[in-house]
């Protein structure tokens, strides 16, 4: 059943028009046989009655079960389809005033060349470049001399697919989130594509329209990508069960499923981490309901990274994180050069701000199983499951050398082994440097193994 034949069905028995199922018009729709018979209601409103009507058929349709073992309390349902809309290609070089006020909107189209008359070696273009979302393809027309000095398209796409900060140094560690479970709620992805397709073990879409007809889109498949990626990803080696959704109401549904999901598993088993790239404003009507299942889910013992005020409310989820972003000088240079690095605290100070790498980094796309791009602009976004796999992999390495972790406890030692980022003479807070974390974790083991004997 196409959504477009359930949204047919309720305008063709709204006869007023009124957005509204009346008594006479639901009298009239039960003379003829249909499946919506014992959903439709008096008083109902289209948006009730599609999601209504979703949520029953959906239970009613067999979905193959793609777990190879059988006893995993969560789906893994078929992928999405490929998102179906494509950014704009650029056509003209922006002023500075243009950029800046339209900052994450500067994008080319994922599989369309920007014409060869652009000059990128422009001062405006060099700005604009900066804050860029492309592909390899996107400058195959461009000519060398159109571009500054330097600028490698496929070096900035190689380097942005290594989270810096001494994160490969890391994985040379054995710390690759191995073993962990995490969970992300956001937007339809693709389930196949290379990047995170051996590190997801479960997906499952809400019950609502958008998210269950909704084609994959670009921000859910990004932050997948950034946290468990094969290529792009903080912690590739960990266990992903995505949660698909697109409003505030699926989102509470998806926390309620991982509540439930811990419910039946061992300790050992449980999600531990989960990154959500969004954030309730205390004036929605949703956010008591929101505090009280973040609450749920942290007593339980889940690490919760989110895009907004909730990492820094101790009532929400019990720890006081003050995170920023990091953002390369220059998108060409060592990502583990620290002092390529720039940073500011997403909530506004600096002071014990730590600092993930989130501008200049490639992702994959949406649109193709295979594609990647490069978003040169950062995003409060990209950094919450940057934090999520940075502390995957703390935890994996505290539980192999018997190192009892906390949110507390990683806040505190990431910030002790961090690179203070100045600008311009001031702190912009303390970049996290993945392979000290892990180093002093593993001396901490030794310590707390001395002092027991």
């Amino acid at each position: 059943m196409k959504l477009e034949n359930i949204s047919k069905y309720f305008f063709q028995v709204d006869t007023s028009k009124n957005n509204n199922i009346e008594i006479e018009e639901l009298n009239a729709a039960k003379q003829s046989p249909s499946v919506f018979n014992s959903i439709i209601k008096v008083g109902m409103d289209y948006d009730e009655f599609m999601i209504e009507a979703v949520e029953e058929l959906r239970s009613q349709i067999e979905i193959e079960d793609l777990n190879s073992n059988k006893n995993l309390p969560y789906k893994l349902e078929p992928s999405s389809k490929k998102q179906d809309w494509n950014w704009e290609v650029a056509t003209h070089i922006l002023s500075k005033e243009e950029v800046d006020s339209n900052i994450f909107n500067i994008n080319t189209a994922e599989d369309s060349p920007m014409a060869s008359d652009l000059n990128f070696n422009s001062p405006e273009g060099k700005y604009m470049l900066k804050y860029l979302t492309f592909t390899e393809i996107s400058f195959q027309n461009i000519p060398k001399e159109n571009l500054p000095e330097g600028f490698d398209v496929k070096q900035v796409i190689e380097s942005g697919k290594n989270p810096g900060v001494n994160t490969r140094s890391m994985h040379a560690m054995g710390y690759t989130g191995q073993g962990v479970k995490v969970a992300i709620i956001d937007t339809p992805i693709l389930t196949e594509h290379t990047g995170i397709k051996s590190s997801l073990k479960g997906y499952e879409v809400m019950n609502t329209p958008l998210a269950v007809d909704g084609a994959a889109d670009f921000h859910g498949q990004a932050v997948a990508d950034l946290l468990c990626g094969d290529e792009s990803g903080v912690a590739p080696d960990s266990e992903l069960v995505y949660f698909a959704t697109y409003s505030p109401k699926d989102r509470l549904q998806a926390l309620k499923r991982i509540i439930d999901i811990n419910k039946n598993l061992e300790p050992e088993e449980k999600i531990k981490v989960l990154s959500i790239s969004w954030d309730f404003n205390k004036e929605d009507p949703e956010y008591e309901e929101y505090c009280s299942l973040l609450k749920q889910l942290a007593n339980d013992g889940v690490f919760i990274a989110t895009a907004g005020f909730s990492m820094l409310d101790e009532s929400i989820n019990g720890v006081k994180i003050n995170y920023g972003v990091l953002e390369k000088k220059d998108a060409c240079k060592n990502p583990d050069d620290f002092s390529n690095y720039t940073g500011f605290s997403c909530f506004g100070y600096s002071t014990n701000a730590l600092l993930f790498p989130s501008g200049d980094r490639t992702v994959a796309s949406a649109r193709d199983e295979n594609q990647y791009r490069h978003d040169s602009v950062s995003s409060t976004s990209w950094t919450v499951p940057a934090l999520a796999g940075f502390y995957t992999c703390a935890l994996q390495c505290a539980k192999e050398n018997g190192v009892e972790l906390t949110p507390e406890k990683f806040y505190t030692l990431a910030l002790e082994t961090g690179v203070e980022i100045r600008e311009n003479g001031e702190s912009c807070g303390k970049a996290i440097n993945a392979k000290a974390l892990c180093e002093k974790i593993i001396e901490l083991g030794q310590q707390e193994h001395s002092f027991g004997l």
